[in-house]
């Protein structure tokens, strides 16, 4: 996620809380992460400087 929100436009949500659940008291880890609006197309794009795969 850290890379997408770096090399793209594509809006990546903060997480606002998470617990791996290493006591198992809700049977699984989970987070809780912000809304974010959905993108229009033409904001899936790379932003200006690029980026390279692997880079």
């Amino acid at each position: 996620m850290k890379y997408v929100k770096k090399h793209t436009r594509i809006p990546v949500p903060e997480v606002l809380a998470y617990d791996p659940d290493d006591d198992k008291s809700v049977g699984g880890e989970w987070m809780v992460m912000e809304k974010v609006r959905d993108p229009d197309p033409s904001e899936l794009k790379l932003k200006p400087e690029g980026a390279r795969c692997g880079a």
